[in-house]
């Protein structure tokens, strides 16, 4: 019995070096492969891409900077594990993600540590680099997401080393070198991990940004604060949230981060649970969309899935593996962030757009074409007027003035800074007040329109659609269509 059992414990042994060789051997192929491949000579972005608009990103504060040193923010969509969901893995998909979504940004969760995973299957890193490839070549940022939950430092390292060599240079690239570390590490044990990481990619590229997580899924947000990472730049925290479990005390622990300069990106969110399914809390869904918005925080949805019973994939099962989905195609989930995203894109700082009520289809006006403060704002029939037109533009934070074109000085004005349901929207000399700076927020195809003072609502009085009914302001009813407003570029 002895003799058998040293006779197994001895096969049992070399079992287990033949499996570690192994491992190991798959592993260095990966890399070799990566590395055999001549690094990518950096392309010009396509005209009108987020590549193009933006260029170069950095971090300055808390903030995530444009190579022109604006402060921007990111919106786009996440691919599913590569391993299980490796259809949607083409660059058909990017290109309809980046023309059809709008986004910004891509982000390519390549399966790791579970089986078929990057430390198994090579074929992983096909997938990952044709998807990379396919965002550069449409000037679509994209995030190389490393995505394991365990502190595989050997194994990052030596892969973010050989993706460093092959992609510094193109700005497209940000780097996300763990997804969701549990709660049984620490911050200090994923902080440790992380330096070993980053500088692997700081010895090849010293520019994109990488992005770091924190225990407990991406959710010890307060940790990270209170002892960030130093002597790097252009280093980023990522926050995940699921709506329907994470409410405001995580937008409260997001609020501690930002008040000691931390710079957030949101790399995986959805309205659902946290298991990506149980319900959808569209409500709290708002309420993190608003928050990212105002606090200029990047985001990323969760996912480019067709899994049946899952509420976080985007879509029904059966879609195209190739992109030019119908809205018939897409989930609840698909087609909620798909508005979203399109809705954020359609509005263009610095152009003019006429501004139409849901519920009536006229527009809003300037009473009487006034040019003088205190002119009331009102719905009337559209007839192309300059009072009937209105320059948007972003002044930060996530708010914007809303300008007559009939009078470009003022700005729509909640009438004495008031707060009550009810006040009267005014034109007014801007001075940069909250009373004149309004959240523009989509609303499925729509917009709704709140002040920043009051947190309140554009509203056509009483519902009204007769012509002459004034703009007041009113507590938000999302579904009201007197609250609702289309825009149209005019130019």
């Amino acid at each position: 019995m002895k003799k058998i059992t040293l006779l197994l414990s001895a096969v049992f042994f070399c079992m287990i070096i033949f499996a570690c060789k192994k491992s190991a051997n798959i592993i260095q192929s990966n890399e070799n492969n990566a590395s055999s491949s001549s690094k990518l000579s950096t392309m010009a972005a396509p005209a009108g891409s987020a590549v193009a608009k933006y260029g170069q990103l950095s971090v300055s504060g808390r903030y995530l900077k444009s190579q022109s040193n604006a402060t921007i923010s990111l919106r786009g969509l996440s691919e599913g594990w590569s391993g299980w969901w490796p259809q949607f893995w083409n660059a058909n998909v990017v290109n309809w993600l980046t023309d059809d979504f709008k986004i910004d940004v891509v982000r390519a969760s390549m399966s790791v540590d579970v089986t078929p995973g990057y430390l198994n299957d090579p074929t992983q890193l096909t997938l990952l680099k044709t998807v990379v490839n396919a965002a550069i070549a449409k000037g679509t940022y994209v995030i190389i997401d490393w995505h394991a939950s365990p502190l595989l430092q050997t194994q990052a390292v030596a892969f973010f080393s050989s993706m460093a060599q092959q992609y510094v240079g193109n700005p497209n690239i940000l780097y996300e070198i763990i997804n969701e570390p549990d709660n049984t590490v620490t911050w200090p044990q994923v902080k440790s991990y992380a330096q070993a990481v980053i500088a692997a990619i700081r010895q090849y590229d010293p520019n994109n940004i990488i992005i770091v997580g924190s225990p407990s899924w991406d959710q010890d947000i307060r940790d990270v604060a209170d002892s960030p990472i130093t002597g790097y730049s252009n280093i980023m925290y990522s926050v995940h949230y699921y709506a329907a479990s994470h409410g405001q005390w995580l937008r409260d622990d997001c609020t501690y981060a930002i008040g000691k300069n931390i710079p957030i990106f949101v790399t995986e969110s959805s309205g659902t649970e946290a298991s990506g399914s149980g319900s959808i809390n569209y409500t709290e869904w708002e309420a993190w969309l608003s928050f990212l918005e105002i606090n200029k925080i990047s985001w990323v949805n969760w996912s480019v899935t067709d899994k049946s019973g899952e509420l976080c994939s985007m879509l029904l099962p059966g879609a195209s593996s190739t992109g030019g989905w119908t809205t018939s195609q897409l989930s609840g989930t698909g087609s909620f962030i798909r508005n979203k995203l399109r809705g954020y894109a359609a509005i263009v700082s610095g152009k003019t757009y006429r501004i139409t009520p849901v519920n009536s289809g006229k527009s809003l006006d300037i009473t009487g074409a006034s040019t003088a403060d205190g002119a009331i704002v009102q719905q009337w029939t559209y007839s192309g007027g300059s009072n009937q037109q209105f320059i948007i533009t972003d002044v930060g934070g996530g708010y914007y003035r809303i300008s007559p074109a009939s009078a470009s000085s003022k700005g729509f004005d909640v009438s004495g800074a008031s707060t009550a349901d009810g006040a009267s929207i005014i034109q007014w000399v801007y001075g940069g007040g909250t009373n004149q700076q309004w959240q523009i927020v989509p609303n499925g195809s729509n917009y709704n329109i709140k002040s920043a003072l009051s947190g309140k609502c554009l509203n056509v009085q009483g519902a009204s659609t007769a012509d002459g009914t004034p703009v007041i302001q009113y507590g938000c009813d999302l579904s009201a269509t007197n609250e609702q407003f289309t825009l149209t570029q005019l130019n």
